[in-house]
């Protein structure tokens, strides 16, 4: 019987990875992508992260892809199993840690859903790549809670720094849920044990954090990963009606699995909590997709506590909140999907050739967030900053933006503000700049490429950004 079982959930593993490759097989411009492309880019032509050019999120992800370039080659491809690969080992995650609350078919509702929201996701990002952290991490936390396994908690506490140095701001929520339960333990037991076991979580985090701190200056890491997240909310508006309803919904599930004696349960609900708090800056509805992989592990249990609930009325609202949210999942994915369907050629390969045809040289400059294009056209940004946004970043950042464009004269600029209108753009210095300086050649849907004016394709300076 259990071999059967196990067959059954290769059977289903294997069928998803194959479904799941082909409906990502697709191919389009996106501003975070590019991010972790441009990063990736960047390294591979040398640059050092943080110094020769701002990031604003840990390195780890950069990295994965640049390792992966380092071993089969420089490919959107290549990038985009990488990301395929994290929602797979992720829905496993989801799988094993929502088997332990549930028995039977009703189990593979978790993993199914999640593998379906992420069908709305763009996969080459950080989001992606912290997901396999955060759900090991949780799912060796709460087996080394049942088990007193010292073992998996310090693989937990591995996994929670790993993911740290993927989404930072993410994994210290998962830290801090674990040290609080943990903390817990201690007091309400007064044992070695548990203070042993909090030391081991504890070292287990800060092993792969100690690298970033030894790799780079403190006030880098702050001025990159830090001072931002201050400023961001200031200058982003979404609608917030949508996130405010989840978060009604997150409290509906907590209310429905109160009778359920289960650590492990009220340390998914608090981190699920403290996940829909850290995104009110920006709520909007992908970020709120990204970060339910709590409630989606809890949703099989919850419709499992509701058959036996005895109170109709709540039995029936909570029900059909609970399938609401499974619906606008599905919708979303299945819109998405029609949007951007598999092997479909879009406006990328048009703009990247036309880049190709009218600019010569080896840089080129993309704003105010485009950092997607320096990696599909493999050209380099001959600035620091794959965005400029008044009100984000510094004036310094535009002077230095500016200044560097005078000194390595690209021969074109893409520009698209549709883009940047969600963070209530007006025009910059920057933008002033290219107008005075550069002419409308091309444009295709919202991109604009602009060429430089009196422009000589010997004009270009071929040296690397900051070299002298």
């Amino acid at each position: 019987m259990q071999k059967q079982k196990n067959f059954a959930v290769y059977i289903y593993f294997i069928a998803s990875c194959i479904v799941l490759a082909i409906l990502q097989s697709k191919h389009f411009l996106d501003a975070d992508e590019g991010i972790i492309l441009d990063g990736a880019w960047n390294l591979i032509n040398g640059r050092v992260l943080y110094t020769d050019f701002f990031e604003i999120i840990p390195p780890l992800s950069f990295y994965f892809i640049y390792w992966a370039w380092q071993l089969v080659g420089v490919s959107y491809v290549a990038a985009r199993i990488v990301g395929i690969a994290a929602i797979l080992v992720s829905a496993i995650g989801v799988y094993k840690i929502s088997s332990i609350y549930v028995r039977g078919r009703l189990v593979f509702l978790a993993p199914t859903l999640f593998m379906i929201a992420s069908l709305r996701w763009v996969l080459i990002t950080h989001n992606v790549f912290f997901l396999p952290f955060a759900i090991g991490a949780m799912y060796f936390f709460i087996k080394s809670i049942s088990d007193r396994s010292r073992y998996r908690l310090a693989i937990s506490g591995i996994l929670t720094g790993l993911g740290i140095l993927v989404l930072h701001s993410h994994g210290l929520i998962i830290a801090l849920v674990s040290a609080v339960f943990l903390a817990i333990q201690w007091f309400k037991n007064k044992d070695e044990y548990n203070l042993k076991s909090t030391a081991i979580y504890a070292i287990g985090v800060f092993i792969p954090v100690s690298t970033v701190l030894m790799k780079w200056d403190l006030n880098v890491l702050y001025q990159n990963l830090v001072v931002p997240i201050f400023s961001y909310g200031s200058i982003h508006y979404v609608p917030q009606q949508f996130y405010w309803f989840t978060l009604l919904i997150m409290l509906v599930l907590a209310w429905s699995l109160r009778s359920v004696r289960s650590i492990g349960v009220w340390y998914l609900l608090s981190i699920q909590l403290l996940l829909m708090l850290s995104i009110i800056p920006n709520p909007a509805y992908v970020h709120i997709l990204f970060i339910l992989y709590p409630f989606i592990i809890l949703l099989p249990l919850a419709f499992q506590v509701l058959r036996t609930a005895t109170m109709k009325l709540e039995k029936y609202v909570t029900f059909t909140l609970f399938s609401y949210v499974i619906i606008v999942i599905f919708f979303t994915a299945f819109r998405f999907t029609l949007i951007y369907p598999p092997f479909q050629k879009t406006i990328r390969n048009h703009l990247v050739s036309q880049i190709h045809e009218h600019c010569p040289g080896q840089y080129i400059y993309a704003g105010p967030f485009l950092p997607e294009i320096y990696f599909e056209a493999r050209k380099l940004n001959p600035t620091p900053y794959y965005l400029l946004i008044p009100g984000f970043q510094p004036e310094e950042h535009f002077d230095i933006t500016i200044a560097r464009l005078k000194e390595y004269k690209p021969s074109c600029a893409v520009m698209n503000y549709s883009i940047v209108q969600q963070f209530r753009y007006d025009l910059s210095s920057v933008d002033y700049y290219l107008r005075d300086n550069y002419r409308i050649n091309y444009s295709i849907g919202s991109h604009i490429l602009f060429q430089r004016k009196g422009l000589n394709t010997e004009d270009s300076l071929e040296h690397s950004p900051g070299s002298s």
